[in-house]
């Protein structure tokens, strides 16, 4: 199993992500870490000894809802940990925006984000799928154009199967939706994100052939390794 630790970064701080709710984040109170900064809390994530992470996702949730971004602050903890390779979520929508971000890490996009499938096929077309498309759901709807959802010939390689209403609400894993995707698309590398608590929800995740988690809550809480 690959763990993903997420970075939700709101006005410079981390926040505690809760149901997609994004207007209600406020920064965490970590009992990893007294801090919110960024710098701070990944240095936390790194301290665990129970896991060795090489991947971060990281959420400009500013870039993501259209208020400002925070290019500059995850400019410099990039630099701060070069061995670590980092995905990025800032609500790219268009080509323009991903060339912006792709010198940073490897972008996300999200469902959720894309209005334009014209602007999603100019990424495709010149990025040489050098991104990760993530498939946004919230209460069991789809978000986003629905031939990303339909049409395989849109998805990259890796895939991010993104639950928000399950982000940070320790409700456990959707394991039937996650299996209908793993079971379905077999060539395709799936991340869950939302939901993962503990083992118990891990094993499931590799039972069904997931391949790897994106998780927060379950290492604030201590719960994921215990």
């Amino acid at each position: 199993m690959h763990y993903i630790p997420v970075l939700d970064i709101l006005d410079g701080h981390v926040v505690s992500a809760q149901a997609g709710t994004r207007h209600l984040y406020q920064p965490i109170h970590s009992p990893l870490c007294k801090s919110s900064h960024p710098i701070a809390v990944l240095e936390a994530f790194l301290a665990i000894k129970s896991c060795t992470f090489v991947s971060v996702y990281i959420a400009d949730l500013n870039a993501i809802e259209k208020q400002g971004t925070n290019f500059s602050l995850i400019q410099n903890l990039i630099k701060t940990y070069p061995k670590l390779t980092f995905w990025i979520d800032s609500g790219v929508s268009d080509f323009k925006q991903w060339q912006h971000w792709q010198a940073l890490g490897k972008v996300v996009i999200g469902s959720e984000s894309i209005n334009n499938i014209k602007e999603y096929e100019e990424i495709q077309r010149y990025s040489y799928n050098n991104f990760i498309l993530s498939l946004d759901f919230k209460q069991e709807q789809f978000l986003g154009e629905p031939c990303l959802l339909e049409n395989t010939d849109y998805w990259s390689k890796q895939l991010i199967l993104m639950q928000l209403d399950r982000v940070g609400m320790q409700q456990g894993i959707d394991h039937l939706f996650l299996q209908k995707f793993s079971h379905t698309y077999p060539d395709y590398s799936f991340f869950a994100a939302g939901g993962v608590r503990h083992q118990n929800d891990v094993q499931q995740l590799e039972k069904i052939g997931i391949t790897g988690a994106l998780v927060a809550t379950g290492l604030h809480q201590g719960t994921l390794f215990k």
